[in-house]
């Protein structure tokens, strides 16, 4: 049942992950990073409060503006991404009127792999 609607969600949006191809230089310095894309895979977004408190915890109102700036995705199992790595756009999501409600890059905070899914959680740079 789990994999079924895991299955379902991860058909709503997609993420495009890039990694960092630079390598070092001849003094073994880092060069300037070049970011490239590795794939666009499916996901599921999910949006993640300042405060730290829950949705859950949240009484919503016509008055009330809650600040967003953390979020996270569910990614299917096997996806390669590293902590290293970002995410340069999460496609299909957007506002009533079509306007993209995240831009990227988003700045990875940690990569779980839970077996039957990937989840990792991001920050706006």
């Amino acid at each position: 049942m789990l994999a079924y609607t895991l299955g379902k969600m991860l058909e709503l949006q997609r993420a495009v992950i890039e990694r960092d191809q630079s390598g070092l230089d001849q003094l073994g310095a880092e060069m300037a990073a070049d970011w490239q894309v590795l794939a666009t895979v499916a996901c599921r977004f999910y949006w993640r409060k300042e405060s730290g408190r829950g949705p859950a915890k949240e009484v919503a109102s016509a008055q009330r503006t809650v600040g967003m700036s953390e979020g996270g995705l569910i990614l299917p199992a096997g996806t390669d991404i590293l902590i290293e790595d970002r995410i340069s756009a999460i496609l299909d999501v957007s506002d009533l009127e079509g306007d993209p409600l995240v831009s990227g890059p988003l700045v990875l905070q940690a990569v779980f792999d839970y077996g039957d899914h990937v989840e990792v959680s991001w920050i706006s740079p």
